[in-house]
């Protein structure tokens, strides 16, 4: 059966990699604003968290891409599901038996790394009692059926599906709980994202720098006296076929501390383990695309040059910091340090390609080309 499964899945690895390298071809020539976009947040998201500068960014989103459209795959193809389920390597951290770990009442945690839709499968296969609830948002919702369907025909057993955005959800998945039921989520989803809501999320850290995480999973694991099972799947890069589950200590609900504390500190916990993972394969976490939603925009520094100290000569493009993109055939600037986009007309875009294209030598001061150097999107060194 191997080679009848490793052929089909070699050509569809050759099939994503040549449509992600289309993609990003199609990127770099009509600058599609999605695919740009995303790219940016990419740049920003792994300077603001890993403090990474000295990288191939797009090499390392093609491999993102990549990796993100073979889990699609790799999700939804039966024949795939079995082998990759067979050849998969578990790490336990936990002095729990198995037992104990899959037939009591658990919240199973995870992240959007490596092909981690693998872990849907690998705990539907292990939990005996039949009782897993799988957490996920309203787009998911959509193909939830077809998850099931292959669940079924896999193992001959059922999922239940909670739309977390739906009004009660909170409640169905405590009572689920209680009732003798596991829960999954992925604490890091990008679900809802675009606003950050304070009455919902809290201060946490991933790599010592600061965002706003969702208190759900915690507030749930307090209120109904369950344990969180933190664990994460990535992929063996000298072996295709290979997946390795990470299972880590289970976490428990501390019940002498004030349920705020509690809640904070095991979010804190859940994110601890992604810090001290997310290095190794840094390239297999999806949230470097979206994750700087949950960062507040930083205030841009009110230091400036004054106008007359301004030497127009030595100006460039602040190409490492600022990304150009096109929405709607209007112009605007993302700023990867702050995390700001700012929308600029067509005779300011022009002025900026004059610098872009060193042909800025003629100009002189002006408020427009000012304004451009206190914004720094013109600086005296772009390598900065």
């Amino acid at each position: 059966m191997g080679n009848d499964i490793i052929r089909p899945y070699l050509a569809e690895v050759d099939r994503i990699t040549k449509n992600v390298d289309e993609l990003l071809k199609t990127m770099c020539i009509s600058k599609d604003h999605i695919l740009l976009m995303n790219y940016y947040y990419l740049h920003s998201n792994l300077r603001y968290f890993a403090k990474v500068n000295n990288i191939d960014y797009l090499d390392f989103y093609r491999t993102l891409l990549i990796n993100r459209d073979m889990g699609w795959s790799e999700a939804f193809n039966s024949d795939f599901l079995k082998y990759l389920l067979k050849n998969i390597s578990v790490k336990q951290s936990d002095n729990d038996m198995n037992y104990e770990l899959f037939n009591r009442p658990k919240i199973f945690t995870t992240y959007h790394f490596g092909s981690y839709r693998l872990l849907v499968y690998y705990l539907v296969k292990n939990i005996s009692n039949n009782k897993l609830a799988l957490i996920i948002d309203s787009n998911s919702f959509k193909v939830a059926p077809k998850v099931c369907q292959l669940i079924n025909e896999l193992f001959g057993k059922e999922l239940k599906c909670i739309d977390a955005e739906k009004n009660g959800s909170i409640f169905e998945m405590i009572n689920f709980v209680k009732k003798g039921g596991s829960l999954m989520f992925f604490i890091d989803g990008n679900t809802g994202i675009g606003k950050i809501k304070p009455d919902n999320m809290i201060k946490t850290y991933l790599m010592n720098n600061s965002f706003f995480a969702r208190r759900g999973i915690a507030e749930i694991s307090y209120i109904t006296n369950t344990p969180v099972v933190p664990f994460y799947t990535y992929r063996n890069r000298f072996n295709l076929f290979n997946n390795t589950i990470k299972i880590f200590n289970t976490i428990y609900p501390d019940k002498t501390v004030k349920r705020d504390e509690a809640v904070l500190n095991m979010t804190q916990q859940i994110y601890d383990i992604l810090s001290d993972n997310i290095m190794i394969n840094i390239d297999q976490w999806e949230g470097w695309l979206y994750f700087q939603y949950y960062v507040e925009s930083s205030k841009p520094n009110n230091i400036y040059p004054s106008i007359e100290s301004v030497d127009i000569a030595k100006l460039e493009y602040n190409q490492n910091r600022f990304g150009h993109i096109m929405i709607k055939d209007e112009h605007y600037m993302y700023d990867m340090e702050n995390r700001i986009m700012y929308k600029i007309s067509n005779d300011i875009y022009n002025l900026i390609t004059l610098f872009k294209e060193g042909e800025s030598n003629n100009l002189t001061i002006t408020d427009d080309i000012y304004n451009l150097v206190k914004q720094n999107i013109l600086a005296y060194d772009s390598r900065n």
